[in-house]
């Protein structure tokens, strides 16, 4: 298992909030930001044997995070990957990701208590 986290999301602020709470509490691992999908995938690909877990938002520019999952998924199908999203039902296509891939999904708004959770279920 790796030591690096990587949370993929387009909203600066929920990072920089996640960023700073990782850090303090689980210090043994680095936190990684991508702000959209074409960076998340970049950087997967960069530190993919590295990755303890993947958060991935489902809305972003320039690639969705259904999209970046699949991707991942067809290279690397062990990873705990994430899927937070501000739907508030599940979509027959997110059903359908978490079926096959997924452990988790994380409904937005979301605080730092559900990611610490997150992080020693999936990361530890």
């Amino acid at each position: 298992m790796g030591n690096k986290i990587l949370f993929v999301d387009d909203e600066e602020l929920i990072c920089k909030l996640i960023n700073r709470n990782v850090k303090k509490y689980f210090p043994k691992y680095e936190f990684l930001i991508a702000n959209n999908g074409i960076e998340g995938l970049n950087i997967f690909k960069k530190y993919n044997s590295n990755l303890a877990l993947v958060i991935i938002d489902k809305q972003m520019p320039m690639m969705s995070g259904n999209k970046l999952i699949s991707i991942i998924r067809k290279t690397n199908n062990k990873i705990p990957l994430i899927l937070s999203s501000g739907d508030s039902f599940l979509t027959s296509e997110m059903l359908e990701l978490k079926k096959k891939s997924l452990l988790y999904t994380l409904q937005k708004p979301f605080g730092f208590k559900q990611i610490s959770n997150l992080v020693k279920k999936y990361a530890i």
